[in-house]
């Protein structure tokens, strides 16, 4: 993913960086994706195009990039551990779901503004969205280590369909989940956790049991 950071020479200022990421992340919030015009953003923040498209070659570069911080900050560096895999899931799943509401600037839930774009999400999973997968994977890992899931426990699954509910009840139903709806739903799904059958896993996988 594409930082906006130089490559070499003279810096960017930090500045005009930020303030075009924050102009991107209005925009993106009151106009939506297929709307966001680079020259808008431009005149707005007081530069030119060509000050964005040297930070960030297209749009969705761009909009990656705003958006970033919102679905992995700092202090998501590390998965909950409590030593109970079911209280660290839910507290991975509720800090997803905060992240992608809303965002302080503008309100707008424009982390799910982001998602909706095929090209951006391809530029977020080799990013945030990479590392919060890893970061629910490690949860689900630690669960099988301490005998609190079967080994052949379907980690991706499990969290495909977490984040699958929070996506319909956000887009679709514009009924967010709330901590009740998450907890059934993980209580659920590792009282009876899906599992990868033999002839689905890596041969590597399969020698081991």
């Amino acid at each position: 993913m594409d930082t906006g950071e130089p490559t070499g020479g003279r810096p960017f200022d930090a500045g005009m960086t930020e303030r075009i990421l924050e102009e991107a992340r209005r925009s993106l919030g009151a106009d939506g994706f297929s709307a966001m015009r680079i020259e808008r953003i431009a005149a707005a923040v007081g530069c030119g195009k060509a000050a964005i498209y040297r930070r960030w070659p297209n749009k969705a570069e761009l909009v990656a990039a705003a958006v970033s911080s919102e679905i992995l900050s700092e202090t998501d560096a590390a998965a909950s551990d409590t030593g109970e895999v079911g209280e660290d899931l839910l507290q991975h799943v509720l800090q997803s779901s905060r992240r992608y509401r809303t965002v302080p600037t503008t309100g707008a839930g424009i982390g799910w503004a982001a998602l909706g774009e095929r090209d951006v999400v391809k530029i977020l999973w080799q990013g945030p969205l990479g590392k919060r997968r890893q970061l629910g994977l490690e949860i689900l890992e630690r669960g099988i280590g301490r005998g609190q899931l079967p080994p052949e426990t379907d980690c991706n699954l499990i969290l495909d369909l977490l984040a699958g509910m929070s996506m319909y009840r956000y887009k679709v139903r514009d009924e967010p989940p709330d901590i009740s709806h998450y907890r059934a739903s993980i209580d659920s799904l590792l009282a009876s956790p899906p599992l990868i059958r033999a002839a689905e896993r890596p041969a590597d996988v399969v020698a081991a049991f």
